[in-house]
């Protein structure tokens, strides 16, 4: 599925594609399909263990280990396979329900197929495996923070003697430490590093309006609510119990509205450090073969934090129209979200690159 990099519309898949490969990877469309299979083929497993849905027995173990390599060896091959289902159903989700149901139907399984995708809408696979992406997405970006705090730790110590003289309204002020100035954004941007990691990821697996319309009605002495809840803490999510057809998607703001915040401080970090080089308190180093100006050969420019500072202002603007987008929805639901929703993967792709 991948072209040449030289042929992409988006800088993050092609000039930068090596810079931001892993939270492509994560954003992919390749990967979302995988989190839906995956998220399918939990649900049919927890369905089976549950002795009030008595018209599913249990899972063998080979029946078990047949649902689990589905998962574990899906492959590029396998989502193109969808893709193809897809051409014909004109819906996403639907192709993955009729692709298990294909994978399964050689196996004694196949007459219990139709608890694939069992009283599920759409919206219950997608928000579990936009979830687990989250989750995946989070961890990585955090690792990029604390790249970037681990060094500000660093440099801290290293120049905490170093006295320079600091500047309000870009006029001459008293000392400072360069020291100081790196601990004041270490502090901050670990803070709200903290605060990230705190946010509960959410998702909902209720029914077509949220209700557990269909669950009930079909096997009416299980608390749906309590079930639900187990079978999404199995995954290492919360329970967001209160929803229409889709997920409120509060969380997801909550996470956006925090990496812009971080991104802004990041953005502060850039521009005071593109000052110090320009006011000679830092020097750059002279990387043989590189040029910094096609006419003036003496220049090193300051590119990386000038960089920085325009990618962290494109994913700034992403987070926050998606922050404020996402959590409106027209009375049960309508699709806007969704378009918007599989651009998350830019708003982290830009982020990354501040590095």
């Amino acid at each position: 599925m991948k072209k040449d990099d030289l042929l992409s519309i988006s800088p993050l898949d092609g000039r930068y594609s090596n810079l931001c490969n892993d939270i492509s990877l994560i954003f992919s469309e390749y990967n979302l399909i995988k989190q839906r299979v995956r998220v399918e083929i939990e649900w049919f497993k927890f369905l089976a263990e549950a002795n009030d849905v008595s018209t599913l027995p249990p899972i063998s173990k080979k029946n078990e280990s047949t649902l689990n390599q589905i998962v574990s060896d899906f492959s590029l091959k396998d989502a193109k396979k969808i893709k193809d289902i897809e051409l014909k159903t004109n819906h996403d989700v639907k192709a993955v329900e009729y692709y298990i149901k294909d994978k399964i139907k050689n196996t004694p399984m196949a007459k219990y197929s139709e608890y694939v995708h069992f009283c599920c809408t759409s919206e219950d696979i997608n928000n579990v495996a936009y979830a687990l992406m989250m989750s995946e997405a989070i961890k990585h970006i955090d690792f990029k923070i604390r790249e970037i705090t681990d060094n500000l730790k660093k440099n801290v110590k290293k120049y905490s003697a170093k006295a320079m003289l600091s500047y309000t309204h870009g006029q001459p002020a008293t000392p400072t430490t360069m020291g100081k100035e790196f601990l004041i954004f270490y502090s901050r941007i670990n803070e709200l590093r903290e605060q990230l990691l705190k946010i509960d990821i959410k998702c909902k697996m209720n029914g077509a309006t949220g209700n557990y319309s269909a669950h009930d009605l079909c096997f009416p002495r299980i608390n749906w609510p309590n079930f639900t809840k187990k079978f999404i803490r199995r995954l290492k999510l919360k329970q967001n119990r209160f929803t229409t057809q889709i997920e409120s998607h509060d969380h997801i703001a909550e996470i956006c509205m925090k990496i812009s915040h971080i991104n802004s401080v990041m953005i502060g970090l850039t521009q005071d450090i593109w000052t110090y080089i320009s006011k000679n308190y830092f020097i750059q180093k002279n990387i043989k073969g590189e040029i910094g100006s096609s006419t003036m050969p003496h220049k090193i420019n300051p590119i990386n934090f000038e960089n920085a500072e325009g990618n962290l202002g494109l994913a700034n603007s992403i987070f926050n129209y998606l922050s404020s987008k996402l959590v409106i929805s027209r009375m049960q639901r309508d699709l806007s979200d969704s378009t918007v929703l599989r651009n998350i993967g830019v708003g982290f792709g830009y982020s990354v690159l501040r590095i």
